[in-house]
């Protein structure tokens, strides 16, 4: 296999991750657009299975012939790391607005 490829995410990788299929997000378009009185309203779709990002990694080594790994960290070093970055880059003047820890 090649050189491990890390994949990052926030935690221990198994909190489930909220995932609707293609085919159920095209039925509900096309059931919508017969529905009366649904214009201006929100739809949240979210599939009932929710499997975690470790879950989701786990086939990808034998599907790709590749090393991948999961590389987990903590939320809020993440964003300190992701802040660190942000100074950095807005003293070079390459940014304008800082990331929120709810983008990560």
């Amino acid at each position: 296999m090649a050189g491990l490829q890390p994949l990052p995410g926030t935690g221990e990788g198994n909190y489930p991750l909220p995932l609707v299929l293609v085919e159920d997000v095209v039925r509900a378009f096309l059931l919508a657009m017969d529905a009366p009185g649904v214009e201006g309203h929100n739809v949240n779709m979210v599939g009932d299975v929710r499997p975690s990002s470790a879950e989701m990694i786990r086939p990808y080594p034998g599907r790709s012939r590749r090393d991948f790994r999961l590389h987990t960290q903590n939320l809020y070093r993440a964003y300190a790391v992701d802040m660190v970055k942000w100074v950095a880059k807005r003293a070079g003047r390459k940014v304008r607005s800082a990331a929120g820890v709810a983008q990560l």
